[in-house]
C-alpha cells in the first residue's frame, strides 16, 4: 500500500473504479491529486495498483478536469507514468481521455517523442 495515500488519499490519484467483462478500469485526475508533481511516489503507486491486478486486462481514463499549466510542466512525473504504461502495456487495451484541454493536448504533444506507436495507438479521445 502507498504509504503517502494512507496519511493523505488524495497525495496520487490513481485507482480502479471498476471491473467490466473480465478488463479492470483504473482511473485518474491529476489535478485533483496534492502531489501531482511526485514522480517517484506516483511511479510506485500506480505500479503496486496495476500489480494487484494480475495478468487481468485494463483500461486507463485520464481525466483532465481541472489540468492546468502547473500540471502540464511536470513532464518527469508524466515520463513516469509513461515507463509504467509501457510495463503494463501487455494488458493494457485503451487509455480513455476525457475532460480535456489545451493543457492536457500541448502535454501530449511534448509527450508523443517519447511514446510508442503501440501505446499512442490505444489512446481514444472521448472530449
Amino acid at each position: 500500500m502507498c504509504k503517502l495515500c494512507d496519511s493523505d488519499p488524495k497525495a496520487h490519484s490513481f485507482f480502479k473504479i471498476a471491473t467490466e467483462r473480465n478488463t479492470q478500469i483504473f482511473y485518474s485526475c491529476p489535478a485533483e491529486a496534492t502531489r501531482y508533481w511526485d514522480k517517484e511516489g506516483i511511479v510506485n503507486h500506480c505500479n503496486e495498483k496495476l500489480a494487484e491486478k494480475g495478468d487481468a486486462d485494463w483500461i486507463y481514463t485520464f481525466d483532465g478536469k481541472g489540468f492546468g499549466l502547473k500540471h502540464a510542466l511536470e513532464i518527469g512525473a508524466a515520463l513516469g507514468l509513461l515507463g509504467v504504461l509501457k510495463k503494463y502495456e501487455d494488458t493494457l487495451k485503451e487509455i480513455h481521455m476525457i475532460n480535456t484541454s489545451l493543457h492536457v493536448k500541448t502535454m501530449m504533444k511534448t509527450m508523443q517523442p517519447f511514446m510508442p506507436t503501440s501505446i499512442s495507438r490505444k489512446i481514444v479521445w472521448k472530449s
